[in-house]
């Protein structure tokens, strides 16, 4: 995937970005239903997405697993202790349940109402807590690479 650098938004602009973003219905909707197994510490998790306009595009699904509160050191520029050894990282990539580039869904003519269901499994590390871990789903277009909805959902409801 190349890295567009008319996607950089300076950051005295990011404000007002948002808040016209904001004001945009959503064009997709995404649902999803986890199921873990604390014994093999199996995750399975079903992906809905449903096109709520109509369109002509090609569209990815990626879907992350991502881990909150890892306290670990972290190198703080301009802070004092420069280093901190009990740093709370925040949703850290653990890795892609499909794929690093996601999977086409929709390509072509979209109408409302279009649906599509996934399903994806993965198996987490011994050292990573469940109770933490999230599912991040989002569709972004294959051309643009523009991010087009996102939905997000824990690991262990």
């Amino acid at each position: 995937m190349l890295f567009r650098s008319s996607h950089l938004k300076p950051y005295s602009s990011w404000n007002a970005n948002i808040q016209s973003r904001l004001a945009l219905s959503p064009p997709y909707q995404i649902s999803m239903q986890t199921d873990y197994d604390s014994v093999s510490r199996s995750a399975s998790v079903a992906v809905q997405t449903k096109s709520l306009t109509s369109t002509n595009a090609t569209l990815k699904l990626q879907v992350v697993l991502t881990e909150d509160s890892i306290i670990d050191w972290q190198e703080w520029y301009g802070h004092t202790p420069e280093y901190v050894p009990d740093f709370v990282h925040r949703h850290l990539l653990r890795g892609a349940l499909n794929n690093s580039i996601g999977d086409v869904i929709y390509k072509g003519t979209i109408e409302p109402g279009d649906k599509r269901l996934r399903g994806y499994s993965y198996t987490l590390k011994p050292t990573w807590d469940a109770k933490h871990c999230h599912v991040v789903a989002f569709i972004s277009d294959a051309l643009t690479e523009e991010v087009l909805q996102v939905e997000e959902i824990g690991l262990v409801e």
